[in-house]
């Protein structure tokens, strides 16, 4: 009989545990969804461009005409297929069930660089990145958690750099601690000088605060680093602006 009772307390504990996942899992979607409006503006405003220069030039009947359709629409196509890798992305992410393993090994180094580099290659921001980005840097997590945070924080800082030499630095690097090797993604950025009350709202905000720019997506990102057993602090810079540094630590085993 007390064996029976401990089994539906473990079952009961089970269902309990797989709810509050599915609730968190929901919530985190919910999050994302709004993120995906976002990310997806730029795609399909280059579509549109470029769909409406295509109908002018097919009126002009000029002798270079012929050419210059074909870049537009590779460039069309292009940017169809990056709008449907971002909801494809978000899509296989909703529909994990709550209870199955989706971490893997991540490449830190590689993700972060394309994300540096995709950012740069948008025409949104004009504030030049410096990257100092350490290779062989992994960790073990969800993939696409990882990759919005890593967005969301260089988007933050593009959106907050200002000054007269407005910039953003990302760097990435290992270090040892007492419990092992740890990865540590800095991202900081110029601008003014932040108040205490501003800094102690940082990660808690689900809105953008713009114009400062800060605010945007800083809860996900917190309880994504969170979930993969990581911190993330938010400090002032002296000159102004603001350094936002994550540390997580690097799979203490053998990963492939």
């Amino acid at each position: 009989k007390a064996y029976a009772k401990q089994k539906e307390l473990e079952e009961r504990t089970r269902r309990a545990n797989e709810h509050l996942a599915a609730l968190q899992k929901n919530g985190m979607i919910g999050q994302m969804s709004s993120m995906v409006v976002h990310e997806l503006r730029q795609p399909l405003a280059t579509i549109v461009n470029y769909v409406q220069s295509l109908l002018r030039l097919s009126d002009m009947h000029r002798p270079n005409s012929e050419a210059m359709m074909q870049k537009g629409l590779t460039t069309i196509r292009s940017e169809a297929l990056k709008a449907d890798e971002i909801v494809t992305k978000v899509r296989d992410y909703a529909k994990r069930s709550s209870g199955s393993d989706t971490r893997t090994v991540i490449d830190l180094t590689e993700l972060v660089n394309r994300s540096v580099a995709n950012l740069e290659d948008s025409s949104r921001y004009r504030t030049p990145i410096h990257s100092d980005i350490r290779p062989g840097c992994l960790i073990e997590g969800d993939r696409l958690e990882i990759e919005v945070a890593v967005v969301n924080l260089i988007k933050n800082a593009l959106e907050a750099a200002g000054g007269s030499d407005a910039r953003v630095s990302v760097v990435l690097d290992r270090f040892e601690t007492a419990d092992g090797e740890s990865i540590r993604l800095t991202i900081e950025n110029t601008g003014d000088v932040l108040t205490k009350e501003r800094l102690e709202s940082l990660g808690y905000a689900t809105k953008s605060a713009k114009p400062e720019g800060l605010g945007l997506g800083l809860a996900i990102v917190r309880t994504i680093i969170q979930t993969h057993s990581g911190s993330i602090a938010f400090n002032p810079r002296e000159a102004g602006g603001l350094a936002v540094t994550v540390t997580i630590p690097a799979p203490s085993h053998p990963i492939s």
